[in-house]
């Protein structure tokens, strides 16, 4: 009776319309589009994977890779172009952008997919999104529905042998990201999706929502700024987002272009504010903060010198650096290499809305501007106040419709009025 060879390895598709694999037990298989020449067929209407993309064969008793397309294809964080390498166990393996799978070479791998959290996220680890002092964020997929999650890996054990560094803040800060995300719903918000405390490996992991633009920051800086017409969409995204926030007494505190991240790197995409690290939910409207937290080229004012502490109103200060970084291409206090200086800047509102890049500007935008970075914070706009600044009301209704057909595209159903919106 003639038996199954032994496999030599397995492929795992991460894909819509499902999860799929190959039991590698014969010496060469394909991938692609096309049904007639691959064994494992990609459903891809964009036309990213070739017709015949890669293949995966044993030569000498070892698992290969070749690239057969027109464009490459990632093998852990690599491109490969028309030519063949050696598969590493648990080879991660990519079509750009965002088609995914997963190569294992070993018999212990093979009853199952390898090591899962909680028996539904995969995370790759050549997929890395972002990276800071105690954590480190990369690509996931639930498998239960194969979506993409961005997953912020946090080192516990890291944060509590770096002496120099305040372990409880650190500790509490992600606590308190934790407790503010699972209370927020929000097109505009980055949404939590899971956390798994893994404490015989020292890490907290945050599964998060995950989008492939990158940050507002870098469509700032690649396009010295963004044009007045997008820049006014995107405030208003934002000025939805932080209204949502404060009207359930949440503040944001580090409101920044890199805590702004895009759905799409094209115009007029949704964005959603991240990074709630130093969020503070309050109990009520009038309560006021006492930590002095934030990045320095956003910093309000008040949170350097009030002594009876400070308001929701210090992310309003942060709307109007961050609209005028935007319009201007640059910060408006400068950077935070020469300290001193950029806080006698940000003491005074000292910045300038007169030189060239300024000429174009609307006058409705700079006034804008001018009253959201007041010292005194009680004349500062509010958010609310803000929404109805003639530079957002008189563009209500088409910014209203862009949002809408936005949210659609983004596969979000939506029946809140824009102006208060809810998630």
């Amino acid at each position: 009776m003639d038996t199954q060879p032994a496999p030599w390895g397995k492929l795992l598709a991460f894909n819509a319309p499902g999860l799929t694999h190959i039991d590698c037990v014969r010496q060469q298989y394909r991938v692609g589009r096309d049904p007639k020449q691959s064994d494992l067929v990609v459903h891809d209407q964009t036309l990213r994977c070739s017709k015949n993309h890669f293949k995966i064969y044993l030569t000498g008793g070892i698992p290969c890779f070749e690239d057969c397309s027109s464009n490459g294809t990632i093998v852990n964080g690599t491109r490969i172009h028309k030519k063949m390498i050696p598969l590493t166990d648990r080879a991660e393996i990519e079509i750009k952008w965002d088609l995914l799978f997963l190569f294992v070479n070993t018999r212990d791998h093979y009853m199952g997919i390898p090591p899962l959290i909680n028996d539904r996220y995969y995370v790759f680890e050549s997929q890395v999104l972002g990276q800071g002092s105690f954590a480190i964020v990369k690509v996931a997929v639930d498998l239960h529905t194969l979506e993409r999650l961005a997953c912020k890996i946090i080192d516990t054990r890291r944060i509590q042998l770096n002496k120099t560094s305040h372990v409880d803040a650190s500790l509490a800060a992600i606590q308190q990201e934790i407790s503010v995300l699972r209370q927020v719903e929000h097109p505009n918000i980055v949404s939590i999706k899971d956390v798994v405390v893994m404490q015989d490996r020292n890490v907290a992991l945050i599964f998060l929502s995950r989008i492939s633009g990158g940050e507002l920051f870098d469509h700032i800086v690649n396009g010295n700024g963004v044009e007045e017409s997008e820049a006014k969409f995107i405030f208003y995204q934002l000025l939805l987002a932080v209204k949502y926030l404060h009207d359930v007494n949440i503040c944001h505190r580090d409101l920044k272009a890199e805590n702004v991240l895009l759905e799409s790197s094209k115009p007029f995409s949704r964005l959603l504010i991240s990074d709630f690290g130093m969020a503070k939910s309050l109990q009520n409207s009038l309560e006021q903060m006492q930590t002095k937290c934030g990045t320095f080229t956003y910093l309000a004012p008040e949170i350097l010198d009030s002594p009876g502490g400070y308001s929701k109103q210090v992310d309003c200060w942060a709307l109007g650096v961050l609209l005028y970084t935007m319009l201007g291409g640059a910060l408006p206090f400068g950077t935070d290499q020469d300290h001193t200086r950029l806080l006698q800047r940000i003491r005074r509102a000292d910045y300038s809305l007169s030189d060239e890049r300024w000429k174009d500007i609307s006058p409705e935008a700079k006034d804008l501007i001018s009253r959201l970075l007041q010292v005194d914070a009680n004349r500062r706009l509010t958010v609310e106040q803000a929404l109805h600044h003639p530079w957002i009301s008189n563009h209500q209704e088409v910014l209203a419709r862009l949002y809408g057909k936005m949210l659609v595209k983004s596969g979000i159903r939506h029946g809140a009025a824009p102006g208060s919106v809810a998630g």
